[in-house]
């Protein structure tokens, strides 16, 4: 009859308006999914030590960037309602597009000629999030031409920066690549070009997530080396182990404090004379072995407490 029919329709009708977009096919899917959830959310915690441990800005904002992905993966993989779940997840990812600009113009800081292109990802930062929560408001599926947009701006970066970002950089494009891969399955599944599939996006978002984050630590890494040699090389003489003409001067200068307190000291010049006739004559190599030789005799040689140190010559 027509009053037991409508409760029917009505109980439909609920049921009809919650989906789950990206539905795993089987209980094996599922498990790869948590795994792959549990994978981000470890490089998450990694980003988060290893940033307070080295004071790494950039792996703060890729730990920022990750949990933004695993919010995109919550809204693709749960129920919700229908009118909720395309919007959600396509802000998700719009806004972890803006973030990772802003995670590139961190980690592209030491590249030269940069200067307008980082101001260019500074725009895309700020331009990728407010389009993605325009296009939620309005129910517009703009995720595709923002993917575009950030793929010509990684593109015009990546490719000043990367002769002087390797090795690393390998480990950042290939998970750029991901990214963008995941931002593409998803816009054409939103926009019905494609069916989606949670594997594949999930997939990709831990390979960018732990790809940008082994970038991010390996060009930490390297830094540091670079600025331990440059620390090493203001107080030491990268020819001879001895004491750097610069670190000499910031001695003697507490010397000469110490001795206007009553504590003399002693200071002694020894010239190395004619050593610009010997390398004229037996060549470089064997000027420079005989200026090793005698400074490490004068090393050798030296009190607990004296310091030898290299002439400005």
């Amino acid at each position: 009859t027509p009053v037991a029919a409508a409760p029917v329709q009505a109980e439909f009708k609920i049921e009809r308006d919650w989906t789950m977009p990206f539905a795993p096919a089987s209980p094996t899917d599922m498990l790869l999914l948590a795994g792959l959830a549990g994978a981000q959310l470890l490089v998450v915690l990694f980003s988060v030590l290893i940033a307070g441990a080295y004071r790494e800005r950039a792996l703060y904002l890729h730990a920022l960037t990750v949990a933004v992905g695993l919010l995109v993966l919550y809204a693709s993989t749960r129920v919700l309602p229908r009118d909720a779940h395309d919007w959600l997840a396509e802000a998700a990812l719009g806004v972890q597009l803006g973030l990772a600009c802003l995670m590139l113009r961190e980690l592209v800081n030491h590249a030269g000629a940069m200067r307008r292109l980082r101001q260019v990802l500074l725009g895309m930062s700020l331009l990728l999030p407010v389009l993605a929560v325009a296009g939620a408001l309005g129910r517009w599926s703009v995720l595709l031409p923002g993917t575009a947009a950030f793929a010509a701006c990684v593109l015009l970066v990546m490719l000043r920066a990367w002769p002087q970002s390797q090795p690393w950089a390998w480990w950042l494009g290939a998970s750029l690549i991901a990214l963008l891969l995941a931002a593409i399955n998803l816009g054409a599944h939103t926009l019905g070009v494609m069916e989606g599939a949670a594997l594949p996006l999930a997939t990709a978002l831990t390979l960018w997530a732990a790809g940008t984050y082994l970038a991010t630590v390996w060009r930490s890494r390297m830094f540091a080396e670079t600025r331990v040699r440059v620390d090493a090389r203001k107080v030491t003489d990268p020819l001879t182990g001895l004491t750097s003409h610069r670190r000499l001067l910031t001695q003697l200068q507490a010397s000469i404090n110490r001795a206007r307190n009553g504590r003399p000291f002693a200071l002694m010049v020894v010239e190395l004379a004619n050593h610009a006739a010997l390398a004229r004559e037996l060549g470089v190599l064997v000027e420079t072995e005989l200026l090793q030789q005698q400074r490490v005799e004068l090393r050798l040689q030296r009190a607990n407490g004296d310091v030898v140190a290299v002439g400005a010559d």
